[in-house]
């Protein structure tokens, strides 16, 4: 298989170089995943088709970690696909800065959805907070779940939203923060 248009996806404060990188191709799927790190220090090699669609997949579930998508490639629209617990989760991102180089994505946590303060049929839930930026998650309970997932940029009032749609089993799912570096 042509290896090409391929970006690493490291995650925060890993050690693990380049060289350390395990490179397997999945079948048709093109790409893959360096599965010699703990959850902390995953990182990934994925994929970027012609049409700007990545395909990232999980080995195991983590819980708590970055990913730099380092490609400025990246900046327009993005469209993820993660396994979780053997469900597939369509994350849609949207950038809408022209000067964006690298984007952070952050699973922050698997919560359950009942636990959040419901508004009507909506939850919505502060995930982070520092001096430019306001990360939200606001839910919308329904036999097929709705979550908005966006950022308020603080210094620039600029709002970036992201929206993951799938049916919920159980009662966990993930929740992703957007932010701008």
């Amino acid at each position: 298989m042509k290896m090409e248009k391929y970006f690493l996806l490291k995650s925060f404060n890993s050690d693990i170089t380049d060289e350390d990188l395990i490179i397997e191709l999945e079948d048709d799927y093109g790409w893959l995943i360096n599965s010699g790190c703990n959850l902390d220090n995953m990182q990934f090699i994925a994929k970027a088709y012609g049409d700007d669609n990545l395909v990232l997949q999980q080995s195991l579930l983590c819980i708590n970690f970055n990913i730099y998508i380092l490609s400025p490639e990246f900046r327009d629209f993005v469209e993820q696909i993660i396994t979780v617990d053997h469900q597939w989760l369509d994350v849609d991102i949207f950038n809408s800065s022209d000067k964006l180089i690298t984007c952070e994505y952050k699973i922050l946590n698997i919560i359950n959805p009942t636990k959040c303060i419901n508004l009507e049929e909506s939850s919505y839930k502060i995930l982070e907070e520092t001096k430019e930026y306001l990360f939200y998650q606001l839910v919308v309970e329904k036999e097929k779940l709705d979550v908005e997932f966006g950022c308020l940029d603080l210094s620039k009032e600029l709002f970036v939203s992201e929206r993951i749609k799938h049916l919920i089993d159980g009662n966990k799912f993930v929740s992703v923060a957007f932010k701008e570096i």
